[in-house]
């Protein structure tokens, strides 16, 4: 499902529906979500802010950037962050992917 960050309601739904299948826990407020893996698990998160800046975390890299929308994809586990600069694709690793 794609969706623009300004669509934020809409926008905050689809991220916690993304997630809630995937071991971690989902916080919102009302500037930000964020997806965050167990301590004892793989260390990743994913934050999006309601202006599109976005933060994300993965073993290996991270990254830091602006987006306006998202693509949710439940089957590939992904989320692709997209905007004027970037193009990101966050992958849910495999060791979170059942709760």
């Amino acid at each position: 499902m794609r969706i623009a960050v300004d669509e934020w309601s809409d926008f905050c739904q689809e991220f916690a529906g993304f997630f809630q299948h995937i071991n971690g826990s989902i916080e919102r407020t009302d500037e930000q979500v964020t997806f965050r893996s167990p301590a004892n698990r793989v260390s990743t998160h994913l934050s999006v802010f309601r202006n599109g800046e976005f933060s994300a975390t993965m073993p290996l890299h991270g990254i830091d950037s602006k987006i306006s929308e998202a693509i949710f994809n439940v089957q590939e586990k992904s989320v692709q962050l997209l905007g004027e600069a970037v193009d990101y694709t966050y992958r849910v690793p495999s060791e979170l992917q059942s709760k």
